[in-house]
């Protein structure tokens, strides 16, 4: 599955470049296909009903890259990859519980754009995303480390990218991520679930 899913933004890459310039000029550039990255600062609030509850909110990163195909000049359908970076921590009868875990997410979307002024664009994505665990959850209590495995997510992803225009085929700017995860996400005992809103900076390319 991972490698399944790398391959296929590595081949959305491959067609933007080898597309370039040979499609109908879309309102950001020549390509129809535009390629984002983005780097926020990830705020998730993880749900353990096996810990007594809801755990106070974590602070971490999150980093991601999508890949737009424009089908007209305002609608498209993009693909994309997620590192999201989850921890959550809550202090039980005076022993403070730190969980956390990295997730590989895999969103699936339709987009939207906004063309603001020639040079300000909003893309909006939404829609459904996986999401695989890149190692066990990790719970640290009272100087003691507990694992956990893993397990596969899945749930909705809406984000935006908004951005400045530099050149035909670059622009700079910033993005908001929201995810909600509806499935179990560990072996732990309790269901275990996450919602969270990621906040950065981000580049558009082609």
């Amino acid at each position: 599955m991972k490698k399944f899913a790398i391959g296929a933004l590595c081949s959305v890459a491959s067609l933007a470049f080898a597309q370039e310039g040979t499609m109908e000029t879309t309102t950001m550039g020549d390509s129809p296909i535009k390629v984002f990255a983005n780097v926020d600062l990830n705020v998730a609030k993880l749900t353990n009903d096996g810990t007594g509850g809801d755990l106070d909110v974590g602070y971490n990163l999150a980093v991601g890259t999508d890949g737009v195909y424009m089908l007209t000049q305002e609608m498209g359908v993009g693909l994309g990859l997620d590192f999201n970076m989850l921890k959550g921590d809550k202090d039980f009868s005076g022993t403070n519980v730190e969980v956390s875990n990295t997730y590989l997410d895999v969103p699936v979307s339709f987009a939207y754009n906004l063309e603001a002024m020639p040079e300000l664009n909003f893309m909006f994505l939404a829609g459904p995303y996986v999401g695989i665990a890149l190692s066990d959850w990790e719970t640290k209590a009272g100087g003691t480390t507990t694992k956990d495995n893993g397990k596969m997510a899945l749930g909705l992803n809406l984000e935006t990218h908004a951005t400045w225009t530099i050149t035909e085929a670059f622009a700079l700017g910033g993005h908001i991520g929201f995810k909600y995860d509806f499935t179990d996400l560990s072996e732990a005992t309790g269901d275990q679930k996450y919602w969270a809103v990621g906040i950065g900076v981000g580049a558009k390319f082609l």
